[in-house]
């Protein structure tokens, strides 16, 4: 992506002052949450931005610009004197406030663990269940020399302005783990690489303040399960799912796992799956899926399933995905999720028969760990394949059956659940349903 002078910037000999243009879907999933309420609370641990002051006024919210991108360059990022610098400067907040946003954006880059650890536990006095915390991440070893200034042209873009040419990084990149065992009372709401438009080696991440349950990096708002449980009226059928109960068996034994949830962005299925997982991941594939133009073509968007490299999943949930893939599409899918698979990986899957297949991809949303509620989606639009069982076990490859759900009680009817292990070695004593 191309960087020109930016005139609105004060110019510093010898180096103009840059601008870089990138599309933030972590922006844009914040805006999402925030649009629909009213009087949100911001504060932007960056320095003042005339065009963040507007975007967010617009939206009803009040934001807070705190400044420390100037104190980090002032501190050259030594920890102690970073902490020294930025406590009378929090102290400034009022005690009672409390953000539903925290924008940090590439900050962290600049701070050793030890001083994003303290840091995060110092903002959490200003923090309540659910708040998000917005940040990007370099992943190259040659960043800008200081904090860039990022201001907010719309919910999809952000410019990023710098003064400074890049160097070489005093710390290296935090990758998933590091950063939730920076932030213990948070888990991961998003991670977005390598997306249409993003600024080359930059990745964005979305955290959720979750104080309430505290095991290890899993937290979750049980109230808000509890408070709002599945009624008619809420429409979709429901669903008794077998595959879905033999899941929530398999983490509640093996807490620590990793979850990907390939299904439309349900924040109650999140909310759910961090009963019994420590990290979920989403990224909806319906939106990715391209038109198949022949065996030259990968059929997905060049972003869709692009994670951190150390990444590895335990239990992949597939959902109805499969009966609108083709099988270009699904041998993709799969190729791309090889690199992030665990001895054993547990994929789940939904098949319709002949006359009950819908024409999109359904909406599941998790009603306890046992039932779904489905619900047609009208807004999908995809192009419909050939389908059936045996093709997507062949597109499936390294996967074996291991378990298969059809006709059981309480399922809806013409609606089929299928486990995969990806090496079909059985670790997990799965046992064959009669």
């Amino acid at each position: 992506m191309n960087s020109v002078p930016d005139p609105t910037c004060a110019q510093s000999p010898p180096t103009a002052c840059q601008v870089q243009l990138h599309r933030s879907p972590g922006l844009t999933a914040v805006y999402n949450e925030l649009k629909t309420s009213l009087r949100n609370r911001i504060l932007d641990l960056g320095s003042p931005s005339a065009g963040s002051f507007k975007f967010f006024s617009q939206l009803g919210c009040s934001i807070h610009f705190e400044g420390i991108d100037l104190l980090l360059t002032e501190s050259a990022g030594e920890s102690a004197t970073c902490q020294q610098q930025l406590e009378p400067e929090l102290s400034r907040l009022d005690p009672e406030k409390h953000f539903d946003v925290i924008l940090a954006w590439d900050l962290f880059n600049y701070l050793d663990t030890d001083t994003i650890a303290w840091l995060m536990k110092r903002l959490s006095q200003h923090c309540h269940a659910n708040t998000l915390v917005h940040f990007l991440r370099y992943t190259s070893q040659r960043i800008p020399a200081k904090p860039r200034h990022c201001q907010i042209i719309d919910q999809y873009r952000v410019a990023l302005h710098s003064d400074r040419p890049v160097g070489p990084r005093k710390y290296q990149p935090l990758n998933t783990t590091d950063t939730l065992r920076c932030m213990p009372d948070h888990s991961l709401d998003g991670s977005y690489v390598n997306h249409h438009g993003m600024a080359l080696g930059v990745s964005e991440h979305v955290l959720r303040y979750r104080p309430t349950q505290r095991a290890g990096n899993r937290q979750l708002a049980c109230a808000e399960l509890s408070a709002a449980p599945y009624t008619a009226s809420q429409g979709g059928a429901l669903h008794h799912s077998h595959g879905l109960a033999h899941i929530c068996q398999v983490l509640r034994q093996n807490p620590n796992s990793t979850v990907l949830d390939l299904g439309g962005k349900s924040g109650r299925n999140g909310d759910f799956l961090l009963q019994y997982a420590e990290r979920v991941y989403r990224d909806d594939l319906v939106p990715s899926l391209l038109p198949d133009t022949g065996e030259d073509s990968a059929g997905l968007m060049n972003h869709a399933l692009k994670f951190e490299a150390d990444l590895k999943f335990d239990v992949i949930l597939a959902w109805d995905i499969f009966n609108f893939c083709s099988q270009q599409q699904i041998l993709t899918i799969r190729e791309r999720l090889r690199p992030h698979l665990k001895p054993n990986s547990l994929l789940f899957a939904i098949t319709y028969s002949g006359a009950d297949r819908p024409h999109s991809p359904q909406q599941f949303r998790i009603v306890d760990n046992q039932r779904v509620s489905i619900t047609a989606n009208k807004k999908a639009s995809v192009t419909e394949f050939p389908f059936t069982t045996a093709s997507l076990l062949k597109a499936l490859g390294e996967f074996r059956l291991a378990k298969t759900y059809i006709l059981q009680p309480g399922m809806k009817r013409g609606v089929y659940e299928y486990l995969f292990t990806n090496d079909g070695k059985n670790s997990m004593e799965w046992e064959r349903d009669q």
